[in-house]
């Protein structure tokens, strides 16, 4: 299957800074790293080896960021990074990052990295530039971030640097995302969404759309139609990309429109209308309309011949509408659409309804807007929308908001051959797979693509030629790589070219190899593999493919050509392959790419695979196994051949890679291409003419009939009559009716001629009209129905005129006019024109006119002005001064004083005052610092403005400006110096206190460094620059080894220093090599490879890097290198004795006194030194030169000798063995085989080891011996199949079994493990056995207190080294019996006794003395024990060392002495008890001490609990520890659940109880086992010691509710106290302040919560509390004022509590007859009364109006049940309402169903089940932070029921292994700590936060204080 991108996959969404790039693509550019400052702008370099471009980050522009807003999960970026040079210094590090951001408070690293310039250590710049190769990296990073839907993110990729050197160049920056389903609105994976738009999540977390916003798109979401552009609906609603289909036109989209144009109005046959209004009005919007009966619009498209479907979306109106009325959508005479009026909706057939709604102006019409695809049947198609079956006149309709977008069969085609092929593209297209490409792609020949090549072939790999590829795409090209030398140095295994990703590439690849296994699933017969190489820069190796493991030649560089794009200067050469694997049918296909270059470095050299292509040739549909492709071996069942039927279609689909026949489906289709595109129609349908792939209807008229001659007016009829006719002649304008030619609607008879003459007038026009207004009026544009226009009109087309004659003429919708104030005077018509309409400006209306001033006037001239006017220039102006105030005239104060107020008549404003009416300021010049007060400009100290002549200066927050180095200091609008400056003038510092010296430039005084005086912002001042020494240019500075100081003395040492005086030194001994230290052996030992941490040299070594041996000295006798150890060994063998070798004769001859370098006698001697003989054995033996003969041997023959005479043989035995001629007995084959020659490729299995056909060394097989570490192949007639290598590398002799090989001999070094296969031995050992650690041979460089420590294990008992504890000990599967295992049956197997942990199956025994498995019998334990008389009580405790079930009976004798016999009849003193016991699980003293370490911890953590509780009440956070007290609750009751819960948390859940916090005191002076009432509850109770007496359960919450009472009355004491200290002298201010009632209605005034707000900082205004006590004297008033909402609460807390002590007492009245069980009984129902009150609350509240819930009173007594929920959600607030629901499920289970553990844990599970289910499909809660706080816990509530459910299950059917179980164990562990763990860290935090915020404030409050004094 060809591998391509999913929706799971990534989606390129930005590309940038790639080749040639010359903008940023809206990338922004920020001066800072840390901040975003725009005020830099983009610097792009370019390497001057190839012309590449980059762009630069450094100290003036350090970061890019781009904002993308995309609906997504999860993003990916790519870059290539250039890392260009850095300091040399660790204090002036270089940090860069890529950030992925969704706000302030969320910002994930997707890459970092902090560098000086010695970590750059590629020495890269050569790649770029020519000049110096030092400190430069490249690498190409990948950064992911975290899953998480965000719609909008930013990347920003940034450099913190201290100055220009270091420089980041950035270029190939790729951005991924991976979307959701286009139907979520939130997500997690592609597949699985989070919420919906519309509705709650379907099956399988998938959503749907609104029915208003149907249709889906990637990206994003739901929408109400697809884009116009290259997008189409799917039939699923999904918009997916479609290249043919673009916007063409739009109609009617603005609110208003004159005309329909270029619509045609059709008339209706009937009921014709004359002068019908086609342009109706509703709520401000046009429609076209409104259209009656069959009337309808027609609209005609220009000519194309690539057009072949239509998308049309339109809005109608429709009013009274009947059952069945319709309105057609008619293309090309083609009806293709239908809205159908039914009796109370609308139906829709083959359109689609996009939305639907209604308006009201006069009448209330339906809005209906839809979509449809319409096919074209011509090349200038005709689009009609008309009414159908419209019988009523009320019955209207109209439309509006038209869309039209084409669709052609190909994007950028000209011409069509069908409905999606092209013939012919646009000019500077070509044709490509029927479509139209600006060029050929890469993947094809002539335009054909390679898959197109080749009949019924398919891509199987098709990558590397474009820039767009994702990682997780290209890691599919791959499976491993295999690097020999530097490979890989960027980071990645790919690179970036300027057009293509490429495998390989600069500094990547130049000796390694890339290892592929393609699997192809369907039958082929060929493949074709198509790549190209490239060749880079200095490459001098050979480039090798491997394909199902035939290796290449080599294809060395080409001499000459390519070019220079990439790398260094030298060019790139690049060679194509083309691979034809022909009769290949198997699968996989392997294939390998190798590059060799014997240069190390890769900088200078690389190799790079792209345009990578596999094609599969496949066989014939339906063909299961061919050898071409055309013809078939074998078909599939049903088919003979690949042919379907003449009316159906082939069908590939290509995700299952199936073919199948499907039927033409279209009306009237004889053969189609696919169900859209019929090829042929059948004659004799109706729809017989094929057009644009479609059968349609073509209406045919009947010929004549000749034999009835008939009326003049007919063309065909039944008679002679003028009602007889059939048809009439169309040229006559007659249409038929009633069996008559009558004439057409526009035409009438004049009874004398036979065709219809026009009827003009009728408003309809016809032939021989050019229009009909229905009326006679001259020069409207139609007179007498030919078109005329008026005479001024000197451009009149079709009576509509588009241009007027002469100046003053205006064109008004159509129609020439004069416009009065258009300034042109037109004559005879227009008196004046002065172009404004101002009446008294001497022209108005086009009439002279004067001001309205004029008192006389004539003829636009003013002869006498009003009263306080005078003439001037024919004007009336006002006379200023004469105490007379007139219109024009603002103010009149009879002077001519300025800013008085009125000046010139004027109103003027005050001095700074830029505003101001009727002599009152209302705006002053606030820019230059004046500001409005009292309707007068005052100047503000302190707004940052100077007000000139008030102010010397004015800065913002001027107490927080000054600082030691600010320039001056501003204070109260008047200059300040520094307070270091001594002499100060107008802000100017002249001189300086001591320890300052002034800078003459900026006057400015800066400490003196080195003068050993601390002062401003100096830490210390030792005086020297020493770096390094606890001061360094007057700051704190520890040594590099120093991890935590203090004051410049450093505290704590980095890991492999210690510290003496204050100083890190190093620690040669620690095993760490750091600081100076080259090695760190933790010895003193020399010539081991490290010695005093420098390297050295081991023993015998003559050569070594970096204190690894590469070579040995060969005389020492120790020649041979063990790189693994790093040491020489010594060669046996060489004739050179070596240190330890006893002895080396240079030969392997047993028995001559040496073999295998150790001393070794005749086997017939007793007594060997030193390899000489002193004794032999007797008798037969005597002892000659340390020599032992044989005295007796001289007449014995060899076995196989029948007949033996003084040592001759005369007779062999027969018939393998012959005799000599030297009378030896030799071996033969006999008669059943010819004579072996070794090398004939055939096995001789009692001869020859192997046999592989020739005599090659290193090959397997040599001269028929098996070379080590190889296996070969034989078939059945033993014929060679050829040797391999094992494949462990590390086996001397493997072997085959069951397919599989298996180890049977490692080389030294390393052992055969559990697998069969050789793992390597502990670094302690030489050689090992069985185990690692179990050293058969102990490295001698092992130190020697190891190995006096070491024990000399019995290997033979199975006993093995371990070398950490230094004890032997035994391993599973050995056959030695440990005293940890039930069994060892010598393997590993399951099922047969003893299982794969040497632990004993069901149904099994061991027996130890027979070390064998026995079927387990019946066992019956007998106990003697003697009985105490006088009722006392007998105690029997049994301890098992295994698992006991139900089976395992007890059986318990009695017997009872004589005189206890209760009857004399009895025959018997012996009584047998049988006891059935349960099943308990056997506990291992480990799983014993793992359960107690978990419950010890989770006591610790409690009881953390009493030091945090006061803390959060003074500090914040307690609504943490009050939910840390909800999860304890919940943990006190889960040992109630009647199951078996594993050791590792029964004992946490047995020992979880309030005393963990606090040691509550508790009477237990009730329902004593002495008390004649006592009674117990189920035996999970008692183990936990719970009482069911209500008195002595209920005390907890009771003290719950006391320690509220006591809080309350100190915080009223607190409150007492702080009054009478802080207390100022005013009146007392009463508060009185009401809540809403539950239950009442809710009566709001919005000024209620505000009055109320305004209580809370009454309560202690009065009161001078210092800041930093304020906080706690409110949460003390708050406790006051709260009293009986903290009872609610703490009843709350301990509700489980509570609840389960009422049912406890409830349920069990043993002993109800007592009294005092009477009282507690009734008390239980007392508190049950409280449990439902409780609930009535939470419910009450659940269906509270939001008002209500919000009031803050209201709040503060029932706020517990809705803390930090949405108020307005009704959802939200049921929450807490099922919460209580679910507690009381939890305990009603617990006890009622305690019998029935099964549906006990299930309820539970259910009940918590539907909480978590709430949680899960919305928020309830206000922020995010409070959802995870509680859905964690519930989830892990959840778990714990859903195991403990798994428990009661194994405890009746055991479903699983105990193991299993135990491990199960671990996840509730997880699940509980982590449940508390959430809540503490951020209790923690909450309290160390305010912890922090009140010291500030409270440091801040004492600087206060000691400034005012």
């Amino acid at each position: 299957m060809l591998i391509n991108t999913g929706l799971s996959d990534w989606a390129l969404i930005d590309q940038s800074f790639t080749k040639g790039f010359v903008s940023h693509n809206n990338w922004e550019i920020s001066k800072y790293c840390s901040i975003f400052d725009n005020q830099a702008t983009f610097q792009f370099g370019i390497c001057t080896q190839n012309s590449i471009n980059y762009a630069y980050l450094k100290r003036d522009k350090q970061r890019i960021d781009k904002i993308y807003s995309k609906k997504n999960y999860q993003s990916e970026v790519i870059v290539d990074i250039f890392f260009d040079n850095a300091e040399s210094t660790i204090d002036k590090i270089t940090h860069f990052t890529i950030n992925y951001t969704i706000s302030e408070s969320s910002q994930q690293i997707m890459y970092s990295r902090s560098y000086i310039n010695s970590d750059l250590i590629q020495n890269a710049r050569r790649i770029c530039n020519i000049t110096d190769t030092q400190y430069l990296d490249f690498l190409t990073i990948v950064g992911t971030s975290q899953v998480q839907y965000q719609e909008i993110f930013n990347i920003s990729v940034g450099i913190n640097n201290v100055n220009q050197i270091q420089t980041i160049g950035v270029r190939n920056l790729f951005v991924y995302v991976k979307y959701c389903l286009p139907t979520c609105k939130t997500c997690s994976s592609a597949t699985s969404c989070l919420t919906c738009y519309y509705g709650t999540l379907q099956s399988g977390n998938t959503c749907t759309c609104d029915p208003s916003h149907q249709f889906a798109q990637t990206g994003i979401g739901c929408r109400q139609e697809c884009e116009r552009d290259y997008f189409i609906a799917r039939s699923d609603n999904i918009c997916v990309p479609d290249r043919r289909i673009k916007s063409n036109i739009s109609y009617f989209e603005s609110a208003t429109f004159s005309a329909y144009t270029p619509f045609q109005f059709i008339q209706g046959y009937v009921n014709l209308r004359s002068s019908p209004s086609l342009i109706f009005t509703c709520s401000s919007n046009n429609y076209v309309g409104s259209l009656l009966y069959n009337e309808g619009m027609s609209l005609q498209f220009a000519n194309s011949l690539s057009l072949k479907f239509i998308r049309l979306r339109i809005t109608f109106y429709m009013k009274g509408f009947q059952t069945d009325n319709k309105i057609q959508i008619i293309l090309d005479d083609q009806i293709q659409g239908e809205i159908i009026k039914a009796s109370s909706s609308y139906t829709f057939n083959k359109i689609t309804k996009i939305y639907s709604s209604s308006v009201t102006c006069t009448n209330t019409y339906d809005l209906i807007r839809i979509e449809a695809i319409l096919r074209t049947f011509s090349n200038a198609p005709k689009l009609i929308i008309k009414g159908q079956q419209l019988t009523q006149v009320t019955s209207i309709w109209g439309f509006r908001n038209i869309t039209i977008d084409s669709g052609n069969c190909q994007e950028n085609c000209a011409v069509c051959s069908d409905f999606s092929t092209c013939q012919q593209c646009d000019a500077n297209y070509v044709l490509f797979q029927n479509g139209c490409v600006t060029t050929c792609p890469v993947h094809s020949t002539n335009c054909i693509d390679y898959a197109d090549m080749i009949p019924n072939s398919r891509y199987l790999a098709k990558g590397f030629y474009n820039l767009n590829m994702s990682t997780s795409y290209i890691n599919q090209f791959f499976d491993e790589t295999v690097p020999t030398g530097s490979n890989f140095l960027t980071g990645q295994i790919f690179s970036i070219f300027p057009t293509k990703f490429v495998l390989g590439g600069v500094m990547v690849w130049n000796n390694a190899i890339y290892k592929k296994s393609w699997s192809i699933s369907k039958p082929h017969y060929a493949v074709t593999i198509r790549f190209n190489v490239t060749y880079g820069d200095e490459y001098n190796g050979n480039f090798y493919y491997t394909i199902q493991g035939v290796k290449s030649v080599a294809h060395p560089k080409p001499s000459s050509g390519g070019q220079n794009f990439i790398g260094k200067s030298l060019n790139e050469i690049t060679q194509y392959f083309e691979i034809f694997q022909n009769q290949f049918t198997s699968s996989p296909l392997n294939i390998e790419f190798q590059c060799t270059d014997t240069t190390v470095d890769p900088i200078d050299q690389f190799c790079a695979i792209s345009d990578y292509f596999i094609v599969v040739h496949y066989c014939l549909p339906f063909c299961q196994d061919c050898n071409d492709g055309t013809s078939c071996v074998t078909w599939e069942s049903g088919y003979t051949n690949q042919n379907c039927n003449t009316n159906q279609f082939l069908q590939f689909d290509s995700i299952l890679e199936t073919y199948s026949c499907i039927t033409c489906n279209q009306p009237g289709c004889l053969t189609c291409k696919n169900l859209e595109e019929c090829t042929s129609c059948d004659p004799s349908s109706q729809y017989n003419t094929l057009i644009n792939g479609v059968c349609v209807q073509i209406n045919t008229t009947p010929p004549p009939t000749p034999s009835v001659q008939c009326h003049q007016n007919c063309e065909t009829c039944t008679g002679a009559l003028i009602t007889n006719c059939q048809t009439c002649v169309s040229d006559f304008h007659r249409t038929l009716s009633n069996n008559e030619c009558l004439c057409q609607p526009g035409f009438y008879d004049d009874g004398i001629n036979v065709i219809c003459l026009p009827a003009c007038g009728d408003l309809v026009i016809v032939e021989g009209e050019d229009c009909d207004d229905g009326n006679i009026i001259p020069y409207d544009g139609c007179f007498e129905c030919k078109f005329q226009c008026q005479d001024e009109c000197n451009d009149c087309r079709s009576g509509i005129c588009y241009g007027c004659a002469g100046q003053g003429w205006h064109l008004i919708n159509h129609h020439c006019e004069i416009i009065c104030g258009d300034g042109i005077v037109v004559q005879d018509l227009e008196e004046c024109d002065d172009g404004n309409y101002n009446p008294y400006d001497g022209c108005n209306n086009c009439k002279l006119s004067c001001e309205d001033t004029c008192k006389e006037c004539f003829q636009g001239t003013c002869f006498d002005c009003q009263k306080g006017f005078q003439i001037v220039d024919n004007l009336c102006v006002a006379i200023c001064g004469d105490n007379l105030l007139v219109k024009t005239e603002e103010c009149e104060d009879n002077n001519q004083i300025p800013n008085d107020g009125c000046y010139n008549c004027k109103f003027s404003c005050p001095n700074n005052c830029i505003d101001c009416q009727f002599n009152n300021c209302i705006k002053c010049n606030e820019q230059n610092g004046w500001y409005l007060k009292n309707n007068t400009c005052q100047p503000i100290c302190g707004d940052g403005i100077i007000a000139i002549q008030f102010e010397q200066c004015d800065e913002i927050n001027q107490q927080e400006s000054k600082n030691l180095l600010d320039q001056d200091f501003c204070l109260q609008c008047l200059y300040k110096c520094q307070d270091s400056c001594s002499t100060c003038y107008n802000g100017q510092c002249y001189q300086c206190n001591i320890g300052w010296i002034l800078n003459n430039i900026d006057k400015n005084c800066y400490p003196i460094e080195g003068d050993r005086l601390v002062v401003g912002q100096e830490q210390c001042d030792d005086g020297n620059q020493i770096k390094n020494d606890g001061c360094f240019l007057s700051q704190y500075q520890y040594q590099i080894s120093c991890e935590q100081g203090f004051q410049g003395l450093c505290q704590k040492c980095i890991s492999g220093f210690f510290m003496i005086n204050n100083i890190c030194q190093e620690n040669n001994f620690d095993g760490l090599v750091i600081g100076i230290e080259q090695c760190d052996d933790q010895n003193l030992i020399g010539l081991d490879g490290c010695f005093q941490n420098r390297f050295d040299c081991p023993q015998f070594c003559l050569s070594c890097v970096f204190g690894y041996c590469l070579e040995c000295d060969q005389t020492s006798g120790q020649g041979q290198v063990d790189y693994i150890n790093n040491r020489c060994l010594s060669i046996c063998g060489d004739g050179i004795k070596s240190m330890d070798e006893q002895c080396d004769d240079g030969n392997e001859i047993p028995y001559d006194g040496c073999y295998g370098c150790l001393y070794e006698c005749q086997k017939e001697c007793i007594k060997c030194v030193d390899g000489l003989c002193y004794e032999c054995l007797s008798p037969d033996w005597i002892l000659k030169n340390n020599t032992c003969e044989c005295e007796t041997c001289q007449n014995l023959c060899q076995n196989e000798c029948l007949s033996c005479i003084k040592g001759v043989c005369y007779e062999c035995q027969s018939p393998e063995w012959i005799l000599d001629s030297n009378n030896i007995c030799v071996y033969v084959c006999g008669e059943q085989c010819s004579e072996n020659i070794c090398g004939d490729g055939i096995l001789n299995m009692q001869i020859e080891e192997c046999d592989d056909g020739n005599d090659q060394i290193r090959d397997g097989c040599y001269n028929c011996l098996l070379e080590k570490g190889f296996l070969c192949y034989y078939d059945e007639n033993m014929i060679s199949q050829g040797c391999s290598r094992c494949q462990d590398f590390n086996c001397l002799k493997c072997d085959l079994v069951n397919q599989s090989q298996i180890c049977s001999d490692c080389f030294p070094g390393y052992f055969i493990d559990e697998f069969k296969q050789c793992s390597q031995c502990d670094l302690m050992c030489v050689e090992c056995s069985q185990n690692y650690k179990n050293c058969t041979t102990v490295n001698p460089q092992y130190t020697t207190k190891q190995q006096n420590q070491q024990k000399k294990c019995n290997l033979n008992q199975g006993l093995l080294n371990d070398l950490d504890f230094y004890e032997c000990v035994l391993q599973c599967g050995n056959g030695v019996l440990d005293p940890h295992e039930q069994c060892d049956d010598g393997n590993r197997e399951i099922q047969d006794g003893c299982n794969e942990f040497c632990q004993l199956e069901e149904g099994y025994l061991f027996d130890h003395l027979t070390h064998s498995l026995q079927k387990e019998p019946y066992i019956q334990v007998e106990k003697k024990q003697s009985v105490i008389e006088n009722n006392n009580q007998l105690d029997l405790n049994f301890t098992y060392k295994k698992t006991i079930e139900p089976i395992n009976l007890i059986h318990i004798s009695i017997s009872y002495k004589e005189y206890y016999k209760k009857r004399q009849l009895e025959e018997t003193i012996n009584k047998e008890i049988i006891i059935v016991p349960q099943r308990q699980v056997y506990v291992t003293e480990e799983q014993k001490n793992q359960g107690e370490a978990m419950a010890q911890t989770y006591q610790t953590v409690f009881q953390a609990q009493i030091y945090l509780a006061p803390l959060a009440i003074a500090f914040g956070g307690f609504q943490f520890f009050l939910a840390i007290l909800d999860i304890m609750s919940w943990m006190n009751n889960f040992y109630f659940l009647n199951v078996n819960y594993p050791e590792n948390v029964r004992i946490i859940f047995q020992q979880a109880e309030w005393s963990n916090i606090i040691n509550i005191p508790s009477l237990n002076i009730f329902n004593k086992p002495t008390d004649d009432y006592y009674f117990q509850a189920p035996i999970k109770f008692v183990e936990k010691e719970i009482d069911p007496l209500l008195f002595n359960n209920i005390q907890t919450p009771i003290i719950f509710a006391f320690q509220v009472v006591i809080t309350y009355f100190l915080s009223v004491m607190i409150i007492k106290i702080f009054e009478l200290i802080f207390k100022k002298k005013s009146q007392k201010i009463k508060i009185q302040a009401s809540i809403f009632q539950l239950g009442k209605d809710v009566k709001h005034e919005e000024s209620t919560n505000t009055q109320q707000l305004a209580i809370i900082p009454n309560l202690y205004k009065d009161l001078q509390i210092p800041k930093s006590f304020q906080s706690f004297y409110k949460n003390c008033v708050s406790i006051k004022s709260n009293l009986i909402a903290n009872l609610i609460r703490s009843f709350a807390i301990s509700y489980l509590d509570i609840t389960l002590a009422v049912i406890l007492q409830i349920t069990n009245q043993q002993t109800a007859h007592k009294l005092i069980v009477k009282i507690n009984i009734i008390a239980a129902y007392g508190f049950l009364i409280l449990v439902l009150y409780l609930l009535n609350i939470s419910y009450q509240i659940s269906n509270a109006h939001h008002i209500k819930l919000n009031n803050i009173l209201f709040f503060q007594r029932y706020g517990c049940f809705y803390e930090e929920m949405k108020t307005e959600s009704q959802t939200a607030m049921a929450y807490s309402f099922l919460n209580l629901i679910r507690k009381f499920i939890f305990i009603f289970s617990t006890v009622i169903l305690y019998s029935y553990p099964i549906f006990q844990t299930l309820l539970c599970f259910l009940s918590c089940l539907l909480n978590i289910l709430l949680l899960l499909s919305s928020n309830p809660f206000k922020n995010k932070k409070q959802y995870i706080l509680n859905l964690v816990p519930d989830f892990c509530i959840i778990v714990i029921l859903g195991s403990a459910n798994i428990f009661a299950f194994q405890d009746r059917f055991k479903i699983l292994k105990d193991e299993s179980i135990y491990q199960i164990g671990w996840v509730v562990g997880i699940s509980i700590y982590l449940s508390i763990g959430l809540q503490l860290f951020f209790l923690i935090y909450e309290i160390m936060l305010s912890f922090w915020q009140k010291l500030e404030s409270l440091i801040a409050y004492l600087k206060n204080k000691c400034t005012q004094k």
